[in-house]
């Protein structure tokens, strides 16, 4: 019910709205005249309960990339060499090793919406037991963490009719081989801009792996050796 209510305060008359609740109904029961409400202070996640792969590669890989492209360089074949007999000959021509992979980055947004009036008048003071826009900054940190999670298991690709060049280039096509169909029955022939049969295995991860589980290399620290020289899985140099 809407009165007009006039203020002599002021020069002239000022209409204000007032809400009346409808005559012949109590507003209030008596417990809720009485006791207040005991409200916990925060907000139990019971939705996204913190997805581990992600947090495992923000504590494992924490360099912070910048400019248009991200650029992997690895080996993908040997140097010419074998043996030889006195006076035989050599093979001397110039052969190309290593090669690199190029990713673009990749982004992702999620948006806060927050009133003021909330913030500043009806969700804060003494009454407020906690801070509105602190859940919802926290809520933001977990729903980007819930889309990434997703994505990390799926691939940045525009293949078979699913166009995901938006999201990031993941796990799907970086264990593939380009032959055998992942677990979303797609096979990526090309791997950061490189096609994988041109780099001759290279970039088959399921070669690699066959190699780290059968290579008897040792370990170091309980971690499997996968090579005898070099950068090594198991985070040393040999």
């Amino acid at each position: 019910m809407v009165l007009p209510l006039f203020d002599w305060s002021i020069a002239g008359w000022v209409l204000l709205a007032l809400s009346l609740p409808v005559f012949g109904q109590v507003l209030l029961t008596e417990v809720n005249a009485i006791a207040t409400t005991r409200i916990m202070r925060g907000v139990v996640d019971s939705f996204f309960k913190a997805g581990p792969i992600m947090a495992f590669l923000r504590r494992r890989f924490n360099q912070r990339w910048t400019g248009p492209r991200i650029q992997e360089d690895y080996l993908f074949r040997p140097l010419h060499g074998r043996a030889y007999a006195k006076g035989g000959n050599f093979n001397t021509n110039p052969r190309q090793t290593f090669t690199g992979m190029q990713f673009t980055p990749k982004y992702y947004y999620v948006n806060v919406t927050e009133f003021l009036e909330d913030l500043e008048v009806e969700m804060a003071g003494p009454t407020a037991m906690f801070s509105k826009l602190g859940v919802d900054l926290q809520n933001a940190a977990f729903t980007m963490s819930a889309i990434q999670e997703i994505a990390i298991m799926h691939h940045g690709q525009n293949i078979g009719g699913d166009d995901r060049t938006l999201e990031l280039n993941a796990f799907e096509e970086a264990l593939n081989d380009g032959v055998n169909a992942s677990w979303g029955g797609d096979v990526f022939l090309q791997y950061g801009g490189q096609v994988r049969a041109a780099v001759n295995g290279a970039l088959n991860s399921r070669l690699a792996e066959a190699h780290e589980i059968h290579a008897s290399l040792g370990r170091n620290g309980g971690q499997r050796c996968d090579v005898t020289s070099g950068p090594c899985s198991c985070g040393a140099w040999h």
